[in-house]
């Protein structure tokens, strides 16, 4: 762990894999995708299928700009994000709540704490699992990919939910599965929490230069707590 000294007031939440357990068919998606971009006209050696959609089309972005074709980009964004969208609805039909992460949202939000959802995913999509799962009354805001022109691993959701709450990076924490998330966190300054219960491991995400890590959501009052209280 690294010794940071700060006051938490925010907690910013990634939503699948860190809250929520989502059967969202990411192979399938991101294999959908890819096959679209090279049918418009993006080579193989521009996409890779170990990072994440998003990440891919940063990158997407940057080939077309290099090649002078900057201007069809927008397209290419939107037909790629309603695919994803697709597959985003078919997995917020049946949303899973991970072990624990109810009692531990009640538990931060009588530590006083407030709590926002950071999410690559839609807006609607979202709403719909905070929804079935009756936990949207824990979150003051959500940051879906609708309110930003980059998603994570930018730091521009993280930066636009600090904005919204009138708070500053010392007065928050990021939490989320994935090296996105901790990524995201880093290039805002803000302080990541890495938590392996879904898409990355202990090592991979304090590879990524997590502060700290947690293997689930329950264990996450009591690690606030002691970053707040104890100087951790």
């Amino acid at each position: 762990m690294t010794s940071i000294m700060l006051t938490v007031k925010v907690v910013l939440l990634d939503l699948d894999g860190t809250v929520v357990k989502l059967k969202y068919r990411y192979i399938d998606a991101k294999a959908e995708v890819f096959n679209m971009l090279k049918l418009n006209g993006v080579p193989d050696y521009v996409l890779d299928s170990k990072l994440s959609l998003y990440e891919n089309l940063e990158r997407v972005k940057n080939y077309m700009e290099s090649a002078g074709e900057a201007y069809r980009y927008e397209q290419i964004l939107n037909i790629s994000l309603k695919i994803a969208e697709k597959y985003e609805f078919e997995a917020a039909s049946n949303p899973e709540l991970l072990e624990g992460a109810y009692e531990a949202l009640m538990r931060l939000k009588n530590m006083k704490l407030k709590l926002a959802i950071i999410t690559n995913n839609c807006f609607k999509a979202t709403e719909l699992i905070l929804s079935k799962l009756k936990i949207g009354k824990f979150f003051e805001l959500i940051v879906a990919r609708d309110d930003v022109k980059a998603m994570k691993p930018s730091p521009e959701p993280i930066k636009y939910a600090l904005l919204k709450l009138n708070l500053r990076e010392c007065e928050a924490v990021v939490v989320g599965d994935s090296t996105i998330d901790v990524k995201a966190a880093l290039k805002a300054g803000v302080t990541s929490i890495g938590i392996a219960s879904g898409v990355a491991t202990r090592e991979v995400l304090r590879e990524a230069g997590a502060n700290y890590v947690i293997n689930g959501i329950r264990e996450l009052p009591k690690l606030i707590e002691d970053i707040s209280y104890g100087g951790l």
